[in-house]
């Protein structure tokens, strides 16, 4: 009996084994194959990207190893983690991205993509993605209203024709309305693909305009008017630029006239047209190639809208940045996450290769272009907004073009300002002065506070607006604020001068008015530069066509100032020293007024 309970236990182990054994091969077999199909996939990546010569064999080995990591449900949230940030140092280092990003940012995208994605491949009710919409089609439209003016109300990307509910309420009786779903969002799928990346043309955005002039054909619309918030700015903009014989007018909510990217042959300036892909593909997020490598999966309901109402508002992004209703934000951030098909990223690769700048040359319909000035708890502070405008004005100012802006609103004006915003299309709609929205700025805490300071020069004031950094133990001059590069001359906002009548800059005349103040440092002699373009967020988006006067200035050393500040030196009853102190470094540039002024200012 004992030898029998021996051979029998034996056998047990021996069956154990064999089971082990050939789950153990099974399990190697698959992951053979996965690794194997990664390989084909990560060859069709790089061509897609027009990588192939970028990547050597053994990054492409690598690229297909992280893959299987990222991708299975098997992978621990560490090590998926570890995997998405080793994936993206890989990307940005192979694209060359200038400035590199640093380390720290690339582990910290891993851990929090990493998590994302943890999430999404072990979520019980987590689902892959299907389907596309044809190019060309819609992904929904919905009609509301009775009123007598047809308006074709176009969803932000990240959102569906929901966004817009409130609005529909509010003028059923003004207008008739068609809310327009971009496909990919709103629980539709996303247009197929492009062959290849190509940065010269935007095939979804196309196709979403195709549907559009389709939508008016097959509602015999007459010349609707149309209106855009956020991406879907671009859309509303091209069909009043491209087919005034189709819209009466177009309304622009909050929204940009071009990416701001730089010249790879100069960072102080716009990327032209012929750089702009060259720009894009060091930018390996603009072009989509870190998305496309993740799982293409949505989340379940559930889930999601439990971690969405537990975070606080600013990290809600897009829809916190869109209102101040935290409620309503967190509804449509929820809706957002799972409705979005993430293959619709090819609309922002396409919005960040476009520059509708010089085809508003050709405007003939009327435009409201509406740019939101944010409050200081906005996450959408920073954006091109109000600076864009201006260039386009001052470019063409002939054209039949509008820019009202709305002070202390965030992105979806008909949510944030709604009174105001129904009151300034129904003055724009009958041909009326547009009033925007006036408000006292809610302001916060910054780690650079704002400042202001102004002195009278003769009759004529001088003003001078500026954030104020802190030297906080670094190093400014030449790291921070590296010489012979441009500067914002401050924080945040860019820094703004107002002159109250024309001057002298040293020695060289400036017309009355307020500019944008920007400096050039170098060790010996800075460059003081003022540009016509108000209203722009740091330096991003400087052009210097718009330059107006640029003046050379000695620096000279002084006692530590350890917060940025501006001040005047006064020289005489017509005459004074504008001067910048910070860390031990000032810099002055003298403002007197003409002889001829000065002299009627002395009598």
């Amino acid at each position: 009996m004992p030898t029998f309970r021996f051979t029998l236990r034996a056998l047990t182990c021996a069956v154990i084994v064999a089971i082990a054994t050939v789950a153990s091969f099974a399990q190697q077999s698959a992951d053979a194959k996965s690794l194997a199909d990664a390989k084909v996939w990560v060859e069709q990546y790089a061509r897609y990207f027009k990588y192939e010569s970028k990547f050597s064999a053994q990054d492409k080995d690598r690229l297909a190893e992280l893959r299987v990591k990222i991708h299975s449900p098997a992978t621990s949230l560490e090590d998926r983690q570890t995997a998405v940030a080793e994936f993206v140092t890989l990307i940005f280092r192979v694209a060359g991205t200038d400035p590199p990003i640093p380390a720290a940012a690339l582990t910290n995208f891993g851990r929090n993509t990493g998590a994302t994605v943890h999430r999404l491949v072990t979520g019980a009710n987590s689902k892959p993605v299907e389907g596309h919409t044809p190019l060309g089609q819609l992904g929904r439209v919905e009609k509301h209203g009775r009123g007598p003016v047809p308006l074709i109300l176009l969803a932000d990307i990240r959102t569906d024709g929901s966004l817009y509910q409130r609005f529909i309420e509010r003028n059923a009786e003004r207008y008739t309305m068609y809310a327009v779903t971009l496909p990919g969002y709103g629980g539709t799928p996303a247009p197929p693909k492009p062959v290849t990346l190509d940065l010269t043309t935007p095939p979804w955005w196309n196709g979403a305009k195709q549907g559009v002039l389709e939508l008016i054909t097959k509602n015999n619309l007459n010349k609707p008017v149309v209106l855009g918030s956020g991406g879907s700015v671009y859309l509303a903009a091209r069909l009043a630029l491209e087919h005034p014989d189709k819209v009466r007018a177009a309304v622009l909510l909050d929204g940009s006239v071009y990416a701001s990217f730089r010249s790879p042959a100069n960072p102080d300036y716009p990327a032209t047209p012929a750089e702009r892909p060259l720009a894009l593909l060091k930018q390996p997020g603009a072009i989509g190639m870190i998305g496309e490598f993740l799982p293409t999966m949505l989340p379940a309901r559930e889930a999601t809208e439990a971690r969405i109402k537990a975070l606080p508002p600013a990290q809600l992004g897009q829809f916190f940045g869109g209102m101040h209703d935290v409620e309503r934000a967190r509804a449509l951030a929820i809706s957002a996450a799972v409705n979005s098909d993430p293959r619709a990223a090819q609309y922002n690769i396409e919005l960040f290769s476009s520059d509708l700048l010089p085809a508003f040359r050709d405007l003939k319909v009327p435009v409201l272009a509406i740019p939101a000035i944010h409050d200081d708890n906005s996450p959408g502070q920073g954006g091109p907004g109000l600076g864009q405008w201006h260039e386009v004005k001052l470019k063409y100012p002939a054209i039949p073009l509008a820019v009202v802006p709305f002070q202390n609103t965030r992105a979806y004006v008909t949510e944030d300002a709604p009174m105001e915003f129904d009151a300034a299309l129904e003055a724009f709609l009958a041909g009326k002065p547009v009033e925007g929205k006036k408000a006292v700025r809610e302001i916060a805490a910054r780690p650079s506070p704002r400042a202001s300071v102004m002195q009278a020069v003769g009759a004529s004031e001088v003003s001078i607006t500026y954030g104020s950094p802190q030297v906080n133990k670094r190093k400014v001059w030449g790291e921070l604020v590296p010489d012979n590069r441009l500067w914002r001359a401050g924080a945040n906002e860019a820094t703004m001068i107002t002159f109250g009548g024309d001057v002298l800059i040293e020695g060289q005349k400036l017309a009355a008015g307020a500019y944008t103040l920007f400096m050039v440092p170098a060790e010996s002699e800075w460059t003081i530069v003022f540009n016509k373009v108000l209203g722009q967020w740091g330096h991003f988006s400087y052009n210097p066509e718009f330059d107006v006067l640029k003046v050379k200035v000695k620096p000279a050393t002084a006692d530590h100032q350890e917060y940025l500040n501006y001040s005047f030196e006064v020289l005489s009853q017509t005459s004074a020293n504008v001067i910048l102190r910070w860390e031990k470094t000032k810099v002055p540039f003298k403002v007197e007024l003409e002889p001829i002024k000065a002299a009627a200012s002395g009598n």
